[in-house]
């Protein structure tokens, strides 16, 4: 696996404390056009539209590129969220409510702030890696996306009857 430097770690961070590697919108574009196809579809939004190299890139998904988030902190001239003296506000708790991949915003953001982006960046991903093949999931892969495995990661351990409940809608 790749060192990734802090500019790139920031990059692939977004101004609410989730984390780009492991959204469903990103892995689609990066290495599963399908994925993303079947994503486009259950929103009924373009493929192109969909897709996203980051929260902070220029290229985000449809319903990103308006973030309230982003724009919130270029105002405040802060890095994240959670830097803000109202953190955590009304939008963003209700935002956090909203979708099960989102139930560890407080408690990773705190880890980003008090124990730097490097370690953020390794336990989140450790949060979302399957234990048998090493492969990175999503909140909502259920199985591994590689190996089938079941529950793909940690977080779908924890959280899955939300997920599932989610899926469902």
């Amino acid at each position: 696996m790749e060192t990734k430097t802090n500019a790139q770690l920031i990059k692939i961070s977004s101004a609410c404390g989730l984390h780009c590697q492991v959204c469903s919108i990103y892995i689609g574009t990066r290495e599963d056009m399908k994925r993303l196809e079947f994503i486009s579809s259950r929103m009924n939004v373009p493929v192109e539209v969909m897709k996203c190299n980051g929260c902070r890139s220029e290229k985000r998904a449809g319903h990103c590129q308006q973030c309230s988030f982003l724009k919130c902190i270029a105002e405040k001239n802060i890095d994240y969220c959670g830097q803000c003296d109202e953190y955590p506000c009304e939008t963003l708790e209700k935002f956090k409510q909203e979708r099960p991949h989102r139930m560890d915003l407080y408690s990773d953001t705190a880890c980003l702030l008090s124990r730097g982006i490097e370690i953020w960046n390794k336990e989140v991903l450790a949060k979302y890696t399957c234990s048998k093949c090493g492969t990175i999931n999503s909140a909502y892969d259920i199985a591994c996306r590689h190996c089938g495995e079941r529950p793909s990661s940690a977080y779908v351990a924890k959280y899955e009857k939300e997920i599932l409940a989610a899926l469902n809608r």
